[in-house]
């Protein structure tokens, strides 16, 4: 089952456990005479609102399935890793999890080791291929209609002097 059918799997029946606590509760009050006479058709989702609230069950995975406080879906979700191979085919790979129902700081967990990055990413920033860093006493003044990490190293203003390498003009 894929992740989206699996939320789809879990919101029917949601649903359909609040349609069944609706129609149990019409039919223990039969005494307002206007309610015995209500047909599927007549439902209107505000009449069913006050019901999802209190909707548990345990799907057919043993996960318990409810809606919080403000009808939201309280489950967690798989972090998955899409890995493409050279012939274009792919593998999904489960690298983590967000459980909305973990202790703060754990709500989200990734497994770094089961992470595969692309070949053309680099786990270091780029260098800048246009020019070395300014030296001290001097900041840098981007070349206009150059790429972002192309620019001029111009003298400092008096007073204004950079004790640091790469010092960005203020």
């Amino acid at each position: 089952m894929t992740g989206h059918s699996y939320s789809v799997y879990n919101a029917v029946y949601v649903v359909a456990h609040a349609l069944h606590a609706f129609y149990q509760s019409k039919s223990k009050h039969r005494a307002v005479m206007e309610m015995e006479n209500l047909k599927f058709q007549d439902l209107h989702a505000w009449q069913l609102h006050p019901f999802l609230q209190w909707v548990t069950f345990n799907n057919s995975a043993g996960e318990t399935v409810f809606l919080g406080k403000h009808k939201e879906l309280n489950t967690g979700f798989d972090i998955t890793n899409l890995v493409i191979f050279p012939n274009n085919s792919f593998m999904r790979v489960k690298i983590g999890k967000v459980d909305v129902m973990a202790s703060p700081g754990m709500r989200v967990t990734i497994d770094e080791n089961k992470v595969v990055w692309h070949h053309s990413f680099r786990q270091i920033p780029p260098v800048s291929v246009c020019n070395p860093n300014c030296p001290p006493g001097s900041s840098k003044k981007k070349k206009e209609g150059a790429k972002f990490c192309c620019y001029d190293c111009s003298p400092c203003p008096p007073g204004k002097v950079s004790p640091e390498k790469a010092h960005p003009e203020k």
